[in-house]
């Protein structure tokens, strides 16, 4: 199912998936608690974070940035390069409409805000599958 969802041309496989322990630990007692649903690579090394939310959250996306932000932070150790950073994306499945649009599958990236055509990169990408816009045939 999810190389469907990521590549529905089968342009790569999902090669690593791992069910992590939902409770993702604390780096200070002053941290918020997160939970982290599926963490899954591609054959390139691509991570893709998998999270399910059947109750509508007003801050639902937020939540989805502060996981992105952690899976980009938590790749590197000290010394290594920034070079080292693997592109990293977050697939949201919710049961409630998130975005006002028609499409069932909403995909954002870094855009110059004068110029939409130009991505300033693609090693970050959040997807969003809203599943009461899924029309089953």
């Amino acid at each position: 199912m999810l190389n469907s969802i990521l590549f529905p041309n089968q342009e790569h496989q999902i090669q690593e998936v791992t069910i992590l322990n939902p409770e993702i630990p604390k780096l200070s007692p002053q941290n918020k608690k997160s939970y982290l649903d599926i963490r899954a690579k591609d054959e390139t090394g691509r991570i893709f974070h998998v999270e399910v939310q059947v109750a509508h959250q007003s801050s639902f996306v937020k939540r989805s940035l502060y996981y992105l932000s952690g899976l980009i932070r938590d790749q590197l150790q000290k010394g290594e390069g920034y070079g080292d950073l693997k592109p990293v994306y977050q697939i949201n499945i919710v049961d409630f409409k998130l975005i006002p649009t028609e499409n069932y599958h909403s995909k954002f990236k870094f855009r110059e805000e004068s110029y939409p055509e130009i991505t300033l990169t693609d090693e970050i990408d959040f997807s969003y599958l809203q599943s009461g816009k899924i029309i089953l045939c």
